[in-house]
């Protein structure tokens, strides 16, 4: 929004220090977070000493930071920020009240690790929300996400098609491994693919939440040439969906699809139909039984052991919910080493964070996804409308894997996730401030016509001003 010249102008607008610089900073973390596994820490740090999250919560602090300075903070409530902070918050509270029973030292250790990566995520969310300067950075942010997927889907497709597995090749300097990197079992005769994620699962997720992006921008964007490249994106992100035999990729890129495939017209949705049926059949050419195991994945459910595994510990989970349902056992608490591992990221955040924690979750989630539709319904033109549409569509697709995938362990998921929701606030934003300018300079013209006729209304008498125009007194 334009304010008062100051200094540190551009011309008659005020440019915010934090503006100028969030999508810097927001860029470091994605490229940080999708090109740098998540074994590699800092020295000594521990498993959550990622460079991601270092820069997560310098993000974070920037925001707190700028809180104190109000011209770097839009003003205004945005509903982006509520749900970032309710669940920030729930988190905190639950944590603390986990020391009303006896904590061991691991799950002090986990609960304190767990607060430390919320703090990250949310101040990415946050910074995103409130940070972003245009809709020409913002823009910027999301084509640079969709490049980084980009490049990760190239990595997964050199490790499902022709063994090669670069990730794992790779040494940073400066930072120390934690462990091996973990790579995903066998499934139906095939290596699944991981790419830069901890599992084919988040691989999977991931790529199903960028591909509408990277198809928003094959179909508008401002050039040739960039539509050309994104149509490339689109064609690498979907190309790797397959080589993950993930059923939540799947489940998730069909979700995500039909989001932003319901406001598209008729010739597109037959377009994209010709692509789709195109694709398969590249698929089935390179890999002809690969179809075939994806279609296995949906059937016999009931006798599917990753299937039963989960649903058996549902009792258990939900005997442990009964002794504290409202904020949970301590956010972070629940492991796989004391407990069981849980598949499912509602029923785990449901033990840890309580069904407070759980309505917080959905209300960061779906309130992005109104926020972002609601974009959809009020934009000025195509493009804007159709970008509103494909985050809703992303995050509904986000949302979805919660209930099939631990979601927030997969700290690429859980960032890529926060920052989508953050962009939506700052587009819900970048709209209203636009909004408001339109209002506030249709007023300064009228407040000016108004004068101009009080000036003319209160002056001397036209046959005066003449006499005075001639010289004569």
């Amino acid at each position: 929004m334009t304010a008062p010249a100051r200094p540190g102008v551009r011309g008659q607008e005020w440019v915010s220090p934090l503006r100028a610089d969030i999508v810097s900073l927001l860029t470091l973390f994605a490229v940080t977070l999708w090109l740098i596994p998540q074994q590699w820490v800092l020295p000594g740090g521990g498993a959550i000493a990622r460079p991601a999250i270092v820069v997560g919560l310098a993000l974070g602090f920037v925001y707190v930071a700028a809180r104190f300075v109000p011209p770097l903070v839009p003003p205004g409530r945005n509903p982006v920020a509520i749900g970032l902070w309710s669940y920030g918050v729930v988190v905190v509270v639950s944590f603390g009240l986990s020391f009303n029973r006896d904590l061991t030292a691991t799950e002090s250790a986990a609960g304190q690790r767990e607060l430390v990566l919320t703090a990250a995520m949310v101040g990415v969310g946050l910074a995103a929300s409130a940070g972003i300067a245009d809709r020409r950075r913002l823009e910027i942010l999301l084509r640079r996400l969709v490049g980084l997927a980009a490049i990760v889907a190239v990595l997964a497709l050199l490790q499902f098609y022709a063994g090669v597995d670069l990730p794992a090749r790779v040494r940073f300097p400066g930072l120390a491994l934690n462990g091996e990197l973990v790579r995903s079992r066998p499934r139906s005769g095939f290596v699944r693919a991981t790419g830069t994620t901890a599992h084919a699962i988040e691989l999977g997720v991931v790529m199903a939440m960028m591909l509408p992006l990277a198809l928003h921008y094959a179909l508008h964007g401002s050039t040739p040439v960039q539509r050309r490249r994104h149509w490339i994106a689109a064609g690498l992100i979907a190309a790797t969906v397959p080589t993950t035999i993930s059923r939540s990729g799947i489940v998730a890129l069909g979700v995500a699809l039909a989001v932003q495939a319901s406001v598209w017209s008729l010739p597109l949705l037959r377009r994209m139909a010709a692509l789709a049926v195109g694709g398969v059949a590249v698929l089935y050419a390179l890999r002809p039984t690969l179809p075939g195991s994806l279609l296995a994945l949906f059937r016999g459910l009931e006798s599917d052991t990753s299937i039963t595994a989960r649903t058996s510990d549902y009792d258990v989970a939900f005997d442990f919910v009964a002794q504290r349902p409202w904020f949970g056992r301590g956010a972070g608490t629940w492991g796989s080493d004391n407990y069981r591992l849980l598949d499912n990221q509602m029923l785990l955040s449901l033990l840890e964070i309580g069904w407070v924690g759980v309505i917080a979750i959905t209300l960061m989630y779906l309130g992005g996804a109104a926020v972002a539709r609601q974009i959809r319904i009020a934009a000025p033109d195509d493009p804007t409308r159709h970008l509103g549409q494909t985050l809703a569509a992303m995050i509904v697709a986000a949302f979805t894997a919660l209930f099939f995938v631990n979601g927030f362990f997969y700290e690429i998921y859980f960032g890529t996730t926060v920052l989508v929701i953050g962009v939506a606030g700052a587009l819900w934003r970048l709209m209203r401030d636009q909004g408001a300018d339109a209002v506030a300079v249709a007023r300064a013209r009228e407040r000016g016509f108004l004068a101009r006729r009080l000036r003319v209304d209160s002056g001397p008498p036209w046959w005066q001003r003449a006499l005075t125009a001639g010289g004569r007194p």
